[in-house]
């Protein structure tokens, strides 16, 4: 019906496996090391234009940073450990 043969749905379900895992073991030991590869902390930027003309002035722009999304899956798992640390340290409703 969509044109996907039974092979290829198991092929892409054992390949999706081991991608995530190859994937968690580098965010895990990135997060222990509190070091990450360059390139994935690298955004490519993009300019706007604020008033929707070809040539903008000076100040009439917009820069929009765009980072890869490992990096910020990463980031929000390193929030997310933070935030569950501080948490244990000090609770927002101590009893």
């Amino acid at each position: 019906m969509d044109g996907l043969r039974d092979r290829d749905i198991k092929h892409f379900a054992k390949t999706y496996n081991l991608v995530k895992q190859k994937l968690l073991q580098n965010i895990h030991t990135w997060i222990n090391n509190r070091s990450m590869p360059g390139y994935l902390a690298t955004a490519r930027t993009v300019v706007l234009s604020k008033d929707e003309s070809q040539f903008p002035l000076e100040g009439g722009v917009r820069v929009i940073a765009i980072l890869p999304a490992l990096y910020k899956l990463t980031e929000t798992v390193v929030h997310e450990l933070l935030l569950s640390e501080l948490l244990q340290k000090a609770p927002l409703h101590p009893h």
